[in-house]
């Protein structure tokens, strides 16, 4: 019998554009083959659908995840003349805006930036195998920097609904754990990279042990943040 990680890739089909990423993924990285390295960020979060068919999304406010406290669009304004409409950055943002645009620009004209999205945890999971496996030839000179909020549960699509769920009566679902990825990742996939995870708690009380745990277990780097307070609790790879 396989491992957990093992049995989750046999058991979840992979993307419909996941050859389609591994494409883009391999170009990149002989583009990068003379870099000094080469650095994977994953941030965001993932989805679990409940059914096949999904209809229930998430809110429509633009940008309300990545831009909490300071919504974007707040940062511009419109101007209407000769009946046609333009929009332009409020003068106290522009300086601001046009340094990261800058840089951005900069990144995609020299192509050292390539941006790849997911929704689901399942779609996360096989990228984040995919790119791993594309930097392991990178060896010391790979960061692995894992900023993305990955769920804990998932469904099976053998439990999962093919069509919308109908609001007759309470659902009966069951979900299960999502296997432990940092243990392969730091062991077989990238196993000379730098590797870096996050660890999030609301109860502090938790906190330190589960990081502590973690580097014990994974042997690599972790930061541990505490929801409710204001400062992150960084812990080395040194286990200190």
């Amino acid at each position: 019998m396989g491992s957990n990680w093992e049995e989750f890739y046999a058991n979840l089909p992979k993307p419909k554009d996941l050859d389609h990423s591994i494409k883009l993924l391999e170009k990149f990285c002989e583009r990068a083959q003379s870099a000094k390295g080469i650095i994977l960020v994953t941030s965001g979060g993932t989805t679990v659908p409940l059914e096949y068919n999904t209809v229930r999304l998430k809110t429509f406010e633009p940008y309300s995840r990545h831009f909490t406290g300071q919504k974007f669009l707040d940062m511009l304004e419109l101007k209407e003349a000769d009946g046609k409409n333009s929009v332009s950055i409020l003068p106290e943002y522009s300086d601001r805006i046009a340094e990261v645009l800058v840089k951005y620009k900069q990144a995609l004209k020299q192509e050292k930036l390539l941006q790849i999205t997911f929704t689901t945890v399942a779609e996360y999971l096989w990228l984040l195998r995919a790119v791993c496996q594309a930097l392991a030839s990178f060896e010391r000179r790979a960061i692995i920097y894992l900023a993305a909020a990955v769920s804990d549960f998932y469904i099976p699509p053998h439990e999962m609904s093919v069509h919308k769920i109908q609001s007759s009566g309470p659902p009966n679902i069951s979900l299960q754990l999502v296997p432990k990825i940092l243990k392969p990742l730091v062991s077989l996939w990238v196993p000379k990279a730098f590797v870096i995870s996050f660890k999030l708690e609301t109860d502090e009380n938790l906190l330190i042990k589960k990081a502590r745990d973690a580097l014990n277990n994974y042997n690599h780097n972790v930061t541990g943040d505490s929801q409710h307070a204001a400062n992150a609790q960084t812990k080395s790879g040194d286990g200190n």
